[in-house]
C-alpha cells in the first residue's frame, strides 16, 4: 500500500501517542480481549510511538522502548481495513530503520503472539525461549540482530 505517512512521538500526550492508543484499544482490547489495564502500561510514557497514516487516517501503530538496556518493539496494531495490504511490514520496515539508524542499536527484542511468529520471521527475527502467556495470548520472545 503506498502513501503512508510515518509519525513519531517520545511519550504521551501528543495527538500521535493518542491515535496510536486508538488503534490498540481496536485492535488488542476490542478484538482480542486484551483487559484495558493491561494494555497500558508505565512503558508508554518511556516509548516512542510510531502512527501511519494514509490521507492523515490512522492506520497502524507500534512502539519502541528500552528495558534493561534493551530495546524492545511492541503493541504492533494494524487496523483491521487495512491488513493483508502490506501496511505491517511498511510499519516494523520503518521502526527497525530508525533503530538502527537513529537510536544505533544492536539488535531488537519482541513479545510476538505466537500467530505472528512468520510475521516476524520475514524481517529475520529469531524466537528463544519457551512459549508464554501474556494477557491470555500464547507469545514467544523473538530478537532481530541489526549488525
Amino acid at each position: 500500500m503506498e502513501g503512508i505517512d510515518f509519525g513519531k512521538v517520545f511519550g504521551i500526550g501528543s495527538k500521535l501517542s493518542y491515535d496510536a492508543l486508538l488503534i490498540r484499544k481496536s485492535v488488542f482490547v476490542n478484538e482480542q480481549n486484551v483487559p484495558i489495564e493491561e494494555e497500558l502500561d508505565d512503558y508508554d510514557m518511556e516509548s516512542y510511538h510510531f502512527v501511519g497514516y494514509l490521507i492523515s487516517q490512522p492506520i497502524c501503530c507500534a512502539r519502541l522502548y528500552m528495558k534493561d538496556n534493551k530495546w524492545y518493539l511492541g503493541r504492533v496494531a494494524v487496523i483491521k481495513d487495512y491488513r493483508g495490504k502490506n501496511v505491517g511490514e511498511k510499519l516494523v520496515k520503518h521502526i527497525v530503520s530508525f533503530a538502527k539508524n537513529e537510536l544505533e542499536t544492536s539488535e531488537i527484542h519482541i513479545s510476538s503472539q505466537v500467530n505472528a511468529i512468520y510475521f516476524y520471521k520475514k524481517f529475520n527475527f529469531v524466537e528463544y525461549g519457551d512459549k508464554y502467556v501474556d494477557a491470555g495470548i500464547e507469545h514467544i520472545s523473538m530478537k532481530l540482530n541489526l549488525e
